[in-house]
């Protein structure tokens, strides 16, 4: 699969219970015996990467990393042979339907279906999670290392608050070496606690327990969260500073004004769940050519709807533009899953206008303007507020690219260190304390 990075800002099982089964039953497979415990690593590193850069065909065994840069991952288990060894989850990494135009991959590299945000992240979480309890099975003693990028740190960050919550077998808080969020959307709001790690760098303890990390670009402010609103007060409270968070204050996918439209947004297709129509949509998504001649057609209507700033129509127009006939069941699947996402879309984004237009002033925390740039909420509709949202989150959108050492753009850094060598080092640190190896 190419290296691509795509905005936020979703299988193959390697853990059958049937597996687990048959490494119980063989004696010579079992923790207790020499040969199994010359296979078990003392770390294992999982990754899962952004949106748009894996699929539930891809195999775990194939180390990406993240879109660009340094893929630590890959390099450490290579500097660790026998001691480190790394898993890349396999997940769907989609946006729904809607997001799906910004999906710069080929055909061949995707896989059928295209779920929302929230199922598809749902989706990573269940693949990390079989798979460190599975290895955990095998290898008690196996440490983790944990890394995420964009939806992938939603992934990662679901996932060892799961293991704080106690749901994953045999792995537990200490199972946890190192835990990294780049670009988190469930980042949460940072405290006044300031944290000293073990490399020198001084972090913030987030209200959730995270440490957050300063780039040398600068700090969000203190309210700011990501863009799916922060994880429960506890999430990361036991695991002291073995979870990192890492973003920059302009970066729409973890820098965003809490109770604004984009969190909004960005909450409800968070949870969102898959449906038939979102599993059997066409792999080109709204870029199929007979989708898009669709959408052409009923182009006008749409156009008017939006420009008197009448919303609730488009749902229903887009649905019924599902039945006219030479379509595939994939294209009205996909074209059906739009219809409902522009729903869900639209209940929220009718809330929020119904709420502002009621109140005077600000009804909620107000955005900070030097953040911000431009009001991501602000018209005198629920046309013209949507407008405005994807408007501002596309030209804040390139805030979140530069976190690797070939983005493209000039990288961010922490303390000098371009941000994805930064995490590479900490890692091996932390790996050679475990191994005592130099």
């Amino acid at each position: 699969m190419k290296k691509r990075t795509a905005f936020t800002a979703v299988n193959s099982a390697v853990a059958l219970m049937a597996s687990l089964v048959a490494v119980a039953q063989a004696e010579p497979e079992t923790p207790d015996t020499p040969e199994a415990a010359s296979a078990c690593p003392a770390v294992n590193i999982v990754v899962a990467a952004g949106s748009f850069e894996s699929t539930a065909n891809d195999s775990p065994e194939d180390i990406r990393g993240f879109a660009h840069g340094v893929n630590f991952a890959a390099e450490l288990q290579n500097a660790f042979p026998r001691q480190v060894t790394a898993w890349q989850v396999p997940y769907p990494s989609s946006v729904s339907v809607l997001g799906s135009a910004l999906d710069a991959r080929t055909l061949e590299e995707r896989a059928h279906g295209y779920l929302p945000y929230g199922a598809s992240r749902a989706e990573g979480v269940r693949m990390a999670t079989e798979h460190m309890a599975e290895l955990a099975a095998r290898c008690p003693d196996v440490k983790f290392l944990v890394a995420g990028y964009s939806q992938g740190a939603s992934v990662a960050g679901d996932t060892v608050t799961a293991v704080g919550r106690g749901t994953v077998p045999g792995v537990t808080s200490d199972s946890i070496l190192g835990t990294y969020l780049l670009a988190d959307p469930g980042r949460s709001p940072l405290g006044t606690e300031t944290v000293s790690l073990a490399n020198g760098a001084e972090g913030i303890r987030s209200v959730t327990g995270e440490v957050f990390i300063p780039l040398d670009q600068g700090t969000p402010p203190a309210h700011y969260e990501g863009l799916t609103g922060p994880r429960a007060s506890t999430a990361f409270t036991s695991f002291g500073d073995r979870v990192l968070s890492i973003c920059h204050p302009s970066d729409p996918a973890c820098s965003t004004a809490p109770g604004r439209l984009p969190q909004r947004v960005g909450d409800a297709l968070n949870e969102l769940e898959k449906s038939p129509d979102h599993e059997q949509a066409v792999k080109a998504g709204l870029t199929d050519p007979k989708v898009l001649g669709v959408m052409f057609l009923i182009s006008l209507p749409l156009f008017v709807l939006m420009l008197l700033g009448i919303f609730s129509p488009i749902p229903k127009l887009v649905a019924s533009a599902a039945g006219l006939s030479g379509l595939n069941d994939g294209q009205r699947a996909a074209l059906r899953a739009l219809a409902t996402e522009l729903s869900v879309v639209g209940g929220v984004t009718q809330a929020f206008h119904q709420e502002q237009s009621s109140k005077a002033g600000e009804a909620v925390s107000p955005i900070v303007w030097d953040v911000d740039k431009l009001s991501t909420d602000a018209g005198s509709s629920q046309s013209s507020r949507l407008s405005s949202v994807a408007v501002s989150q596309l030209l804040k959108g390139h805030h979140h690219v530069p976190y690797f050492t070939q983005g493209g753009q000039k990288p961010y850094t922490i303390g000098g260190k371009v941000v994805d060598q930064w995490i590479h080092d900490d890692m091996q640190a932390r790996i050679e304390a475990v191994t005592q190896q130099p």
